[in-house]
């Protein structure tokens, strides 16, 4: 299982670990930690990042290379995680 908590800096993460006594403190025991800076082939956008933690693949590999992009046979911009 992959869990990624956007917009909840490292720091401010890090900084606050002794407060955490459910959820947040049994995954650090009994799981991995990964500081985003780590993964050097994932870039900062949000879907990118996400298949690429996910996957192990770079971009380049998993296919998703950005938050949204145009979609030649609507003729129109969809954002990653669009699926009709």
């Amino acid at each position: 299982m992959l869990i990624v908590v956007d917009q909840f800096p490292t720091w401010a993460f890090e900084q606050q670990q002794s407060l955490f006594i459910g959820g947040f403190a049994r995954l650090l025991r009994d799981g991995a930690y990964i500081r985003a800076g780590e993964i050097p082939w994932a870039n900062t956008f949000t879907a990118p990042g996400h298949a690429a933690m996910g996957t192990g693949a770079p971009s380049r590999v998993n296919g998703i290379v950005g938050n949204q992009w145009y979609r030649r046979i609507e003729e129109r911009e969809r954002p990653a995680e669009w699926d009709p």
